[in-house]
Formats: C-alpha cells, structure tokens, sequence
C-alpha cells in the first residue's frame, strides 16, 4: 500500500463505518425518532436556524454554532427525521478513521496492520458506556484525530518545513473549529500548540513565527465567516454572552477554587466510582490500557519520548472535570496508542487481506453486540407504549403549521415529526440555569408565546409550571408516562385551547 491507496483505503473506511454506525447510530435508518435528548436538541437548533430565526437570540443554548451549522445541514438533507444527520456522521467518522490510520502508520511498519489498528478503535470510538447518543464530541472527533496526527508526524516521521507549516494550520482550525462546537475540547487541543511550541523551541527556533502565523491563519478560516455573519445579524455581543459567559456560569456549581477542586476530584474522577460496575470497569479499562500504550512507546521511541502521555493525559484530565459518561468520548482516541501496541505484534507476512475483512466484521459484531447493553428503546425492532405516546402527541402538535413548542426540562424532539420550532430564547431549561433564564421562561409562558408545553412531572417542583399555565390560558390535551432511569414520571402536553384532541393511541 502506499499514497495511491489513500482513496481506496477511505473507501473501506467509509463502508466499515457504514455498517456500524446503521445499526447502532441513534440517527440510523435503524431507529426510530423518539428517545433523545441531545441529538433532538441540536437538531431543533439547526432547523431554527435553517428556518431564518437568530442563534442566541430568537433560541439559546450552551453549545457552539458550528454544531448547529451542521444539525442545520442535516436538517435540510431530511426535514422529518435525524437521516441526514446519520450520513453527516458516517462521513465524519470515515474522516475520524482515516486519521487513526494514518497515525497507525507513523508507529507500525506494515499498512495493512496500520488499518486494522484503524478498525480497533470503533471499540472505543463506539463504546457503548459513553456513546449511547451522537452528541458534540462526536463531531469534534476528525479535529482531534486530525490534529494528533499532524503534530505526531512532525515528532516522528519528517520534521520538513512544509509538515510543520501543515501541522500548524490543521491545529488552528481543529482549535477554532471545536470552540464553535464546545469549548471545553477546544481547551484540550491547545495541548497541541504547546508540544508544537516545546519542539520549535528546542530543534526550529527559525519557524516559531512561521508557526504562529500558520496556526492563526487556520483559525481565522474557520472562525471570520461566523464573526461576520453574526455582525452583519447583529447577534455578535449575544453569541459571546450566550455562549460563554452565560455557559461558563451554568457549568461551574462554585465559582471559587476550592468549590471546583472538589467538584473536579469528587463529582469528576469520583464519578468512576459511582458509576454501575460495568460502565467503572469499562472506563477503568481505558484509563488503563491508554496508560500501558503510553508507556509502550515511551520505552519504544527515541525522541519526544513523553509526548503520547502528555496529550493524553491533557484531555483525560480535562474531560473528567464532570460526571456525565459521555464526556469519555474526547480521551477515546487515546486507545490508538494501546491498539498500535498491540498490532504491533502482529507479523504482517501472514496478514492477508481476507484476515483484515474477518478481522472487521468481527470488530462490528463485538461493537453492535457491547452496545446491546445499552440499546435505546428506539431501536427499529421495539414495539413500545412510549412509541405511541410520540406519535400521539405529535399528531397534536401537527394541529399548529410549524408549532412553537417549549419544555420544562430538555428537548425530547416530541415536536420532530410535526417541524416543531423553539417557543422561545430558552425553549428547553439548561443544566444549571442561571435565574434570568427561568423568569423569562415564565414571562414567555404568561405572555401566551409558545404554542404547547411540555412538563415533566420531575422537573417541575411544586407544581410551579403547572400553575403557571394554567393560570395563563393553557389547557392539558394529554398525559403519559415517561421513564427516567429506573422511575417513572407522568409528563403533561399543554397546548392553547381549540384544538381536537385525536383518538387516543
């Protein structure tokens, strides 16, 4: 295999990821549309924008509009349902493959063995206790991946001007590009600046400039087109407050450093803890693994011995600040360096490429198979009451030509099937909204704007939403039951009065 294989090898890349992703991909031809959470959530921003509202001002959230940019491409390849989105995922893991692979062949002497060490990593990339929806990490993967390989080959392949010019830029943009999905990855690539940095410093003095002005070019590609976009909407100063500020304040409990050293020890690494058994082995298990490949090429590599570790552990420290298991996702690239050392002991004069076709589907068997465990009850094969209470409800919701709709919890994506559109600035209650939030999602709901609200009994203390609706002229068209975890919680449709209410499901 060489350079001419590129395009033949991410073809393979793209039919192995293809397959995966069709069966367990929560947007996938595979699954049907109830049962999100984020996925609904960023969808329902890139239709709003896509449908000429304004980004953090006419619908807020705390991630990035690169994210919604994307969700608002999805959405116009398929207006209905997450399809579009699916295919948007499987080009952007196929991307996220071909840079494993490539990292595989800085450390590994055969390229056959170099893409089997791409195909192990859908164990990680997909492992089902942390990647059980798509979410933003997802889409930050081919940045990260990316990024990583540009700086590695710099350190252990060719240390030419153009690789370090190259390496630079692709850092700049992964950078920008992640800081307009969510800025706390964009604080893990800066780890790349830095190692960049220490090597100029040490070996090329001479292309510290060069570098810096590779570095900001990447990110002005990326970042001016938004800036003037927003500008010229005149949404610039709500972006950075929305987006930033607002979320800066929504994610830190206690704004002091004693409140985040324990929040960072007891609620983020302690959370391994208070995970169930399997889900603690499972991240244990990486964590582990991660740190024995590390140690691998430490002994193995002559130079810049420390490097692998250094990243790695930058983004695992970082991404363990909070307790939720999808945060896993931004570290999970780091198991290249343990599956790198596991091929490498592999003889390549006995791999053939029938083994490497065996090889893949076994992998995408234990992948579907592991994310059994955590299937969602959307999964095309299950017939469930929550399915009907969906599409009744949505049947409702239909009654309103693009009905505005709003929660008093999170965005489920009741309002999908129907081209439901956010009621208000804050439509859904952001984990850990701030006060000004809330009061103007009661003065939206006394002053009639959204046309339905959804109320889960769990997030709705004292009945307080209820009695607010009720007060304001809303009328209850249904109720169901709704799970979360392992309770059971009725949840409310209320809708201005007028409508038929459809026979029930």
């Amino acid at each position: 295999m060489n350079k001419r294989s590129d395009p033949v090898i991410t073809f393979v890349l793209f039919v192995f990821v293809f397959i995966i992703e069709f069966w367990i991909s929560i947007d996938s031809y595979t699954h049907d549309l109830f049962n999100r959470i984020d996925s609904a959530w960023f969808f329902m921003g890139g239709k709003a924008w896509m449908n000429g509202m304004i980004p953090y001002v006419d619908f807020s959230d705390s991630k990035g509009p690169l994210l919604w940019l994307i969700y608002g491409i999805g959405y116009l390849l398929s207006n209905y349902d997450y399809i579009g989105i699916f295919w948007i995922g499987c080009i952007f893991y196929t991307v996220t493959f071909f840079y494993c692979y490539k990292i595989g062949c800085l450390f590994l002497t055969n390229k056959k063995i170099a893409l089997l060490c791409s195909m192990f990593m859908a164990l990680s990339f997909f492992c089902g206790t942390y990647h059980y929806e798509t979410r933003a990490e997802d889409f930050c993967q081919p940045f990260i991946t990316g990024g990583l390989y540009y700086i590695l080959r710099v350190l252990y392949e060719s240390q030419n001007d153009r690789n370090i010019k190259i390496a630079s830029f692709a850092a700049g943009i992964g950078f920008a590009a992640t800081l307009l999905i969510k800025y706390t990855i964009a604080a893990m690539i800066l780890i790349f600046f830095f190692v960049l940095f220490c090597y100029l410093i040490k070996c090329r003095k001479n292309l510290i400039w060069k570098s810096f002005m590779y570095s900001l070019a990447g990110i002005l590609l990326v970042l001016l087109p938004f800036v003037a976009y927003f500008l010229y909407q005149g949404n610039f100063g709500d972006f950075i407050n929305e987006y930033f500020v607002a979320t800066s304040q929504t994610v830190v409990k206690e704004p002091t450093l004693k409140g985040m050293i324990r929040d960072y020890l007891v609620e983020g690494w302690g959370s391994l803890f208070h995970l169930n058994i399997l889900k603690s082995f499972t991240i244990c298990f990486l964590l582990l693994n991660i740190a024995v490949g590390c140690t691998f090429f430490y002994k193995k590599l002559s130079v810049f011995k420390w490097v692998p570790a250094i990243i790695a552990g930058w983004f695992i420290c970082i991404s363990m600040y909070h307790a939720l298991g999808y945060y896993y996702q931004a570290f999970s690239v780091f198991a290249i360096f343990p599956i790198a050392m596991y091929n490498s002991f592999i003889n390549p004069a006995k791999l053939k490429k029938i083994h490497i076709v065996f090889f893949a589907g076994v992998i995408a068997v234990i992948v579907f198979v592991g994310n059994l465990t955590f299937t969602r009850p959307n999964f095309f094969l299950t017939e469930s009451k929550e399915r009907k209470d969906f599409y009744y409800v949505s049947q409702i919701l239909s009654q309103v030509p693009n009905p505005k709709i709003m929660y008093s919890f999170y965005d489920t994506g009741y309002g999908t099937p129907a081209h439901a559109l956010p009621g208000c600035k804050y439509y859904t209650e952001q984990l850990g909204s701030l006060d000004y939030m809330l009061l103007e999602r009661e003065l939206v709901i006394e002053q009639g704007h959204p046309d339905f609200v959804i109320v889960l009994s769990l997030f709705d203390t004292g009945n307080r939403f209820t009695q607010l609706l009720q007060q304001s002229g809303y009328v209850e068209y249904y109720t169901w039951t709704t799970q979360e975890a392992t309770h059971f919680y009725e949840t409310h449709l209320y809708g201005k009065p007028g409508l038929l209410i459809p026979k029930n499901p």
